[in-house]
């Protein structure tokens, strides 16, 4: 019963709310350790889980997780509640006054220009596999789209005559400019190394592996660790090269909402933490060289 549950929860987030991959698949997996902690504590349906449990239950977590999955943790869970409120199959919702940890938000780890431009130049353009590299890197960068978003990419997303990417999201789409660089890139990759990677492989997907099948989230990964290693760059993954297009952009006079929206954000304001670290960068640089600070 309690399995089932939360099977027709999923179909539900798929179905109904049209949720993302992402989401599904997060939502699974916290589901998944909420079952088995309260299989293991013999409840047999979810009107027994009690306010108390639930705190036993996020107390558990916190030993084992970091604060913000622990909150992520308990998004879900309560989301699975107010589900099984919804559909009548409890009367009153144990999540209701259980308070998630405090989350320290980290600044964003931004790459310099300097090392950004090492990345971008890494790949060795005399081979098939260098230039998809390349033309990976300088899409993610001129773009500031996220990694999941750039494997999903396909020939069709990407405008060469007006230079803008097309990237598809589960609630709008956005449309995003390129620079030459990427256009470039783009095109030695479209014309000639996509082609071989393919081989007789039929799929519209811009991005592709060794085998010509779509690349994927953590073959992309691998690739953009195999080459940070070998350049001597540390704290470099997707999410960085998006940070700092987004950090650069805005060091260099662009407006933070304009930012905001090329990211994709529902709130525009959010990009601001981009110029606050910025600030602070400047700040502590200030201070360190500056003979009377």
């Amino acid at each position: 019963m309690i399995e089932q549950t939360i099977e027709e929860f999923i179909d539900y987030l798929k179905n109904v709310k049209e949720a993302s991959e992402n989401t599904i698949l997060s939502y699974s997996q916290d589901l998944e350790k909420f079952r088995i902690y309260i299989t293991e504590h013999k409840i047999t349906a979810f009107d027994q889980v009690t306010e108390t449990f639930l705190t036993s239950y996020v107390l558990f977590l916190e030993k084992n997780l970091k604060s913000a999955t622990v909150a992520r943790n308990l998004v879900t869970i309560k989301a699975f509640f107010l589900y099984l409120i919804k559909k009548h199959l409890i009367e009153e919702d144990p999540t209701e006054r259980i308070k998630p940890p405090k989350v320290i938000k980290k600044p964003p780890v931004n790459l310099t220009i300097a090392q950004v431009e090492t990345l971008l130049n890494a790949p060795q353009e005399g081979n098939w596999i260098g230039m998809r590299d390349k033309a990976m890197f300088e899409v993610l960068y001129a773009t500031g789209i996220k990694s999941t978003e750039l494997i999903q990419l396909t020939i069709h997303d990407i405008n060469m005559q007006y230079n803008i990417l097309t990237c598809v999201g589960a609630k709008k789409n956005r449309v995003i400019p390129f620079g030459e660089n990427a256009k470039t890139a783009l095109e030695k990759y479209l014309f000639s190394s996509r082609e071989e990677l393919m081989g007789e492989k039929e799929h519209e997907y811009l991005f592709v592996n060794r085998s010509g099948d779509p690349l994927t989230r953590q073959g992309f990964w691998k690739i953009i660790k195999k080459y940070a290693m070998e350049n001597g760059i540390e704290n470099v993954t997707p999410q960085s090269l998006r940070n700092s297009f987004a950090a650069h952009l805005i060091a260099n006079g662009a407006n933070v909402t304009s930012v905001g929206d090329m990211l994709g954000y529902s709130n525009s304001s959010m990009a601001y933490i981009y110029a606050d670290n910025n600030e602070a960068r400047i700040r502590d640089e200030y201070m360190k060289a500056h003979p009377r600070a």
